[in-house]
């Protein structure tokens, strides 16, 4: 599912037309784009509960949110 969500994002990120106006670029991404991040992150946060932390290659969010290092 994840990596069929990710082809889905990909796609609708390259139906943004480069030669349309901002607003016209807001309005794709927000109707477009958005709805399929939005996907990804559901399996994408179904997927981090489930694989072991070990194996998992991205910081949760609570490490992301609490864990910050600089």
């Amino acid at each position: 599912e994840l990596k069929t969500r990710i082809g889905a994002l990909d796609a609708a990120v390259c139906g943004i037309d480069a030669g349309a106006n901002v607003e016209g670029q807001a309005v794709y991404v927000r109707d477009h784009v958005r709805p399929h991040m939005t996907a990804l992150r559901g399996a994408a946060d179904a997927l981090e509960i489930i694989v072991d932390k070990e194996t998992w290659p991205m910081p949760s969010y609570g490490e992301m949110m609490f864990n910050i290092t600089t």
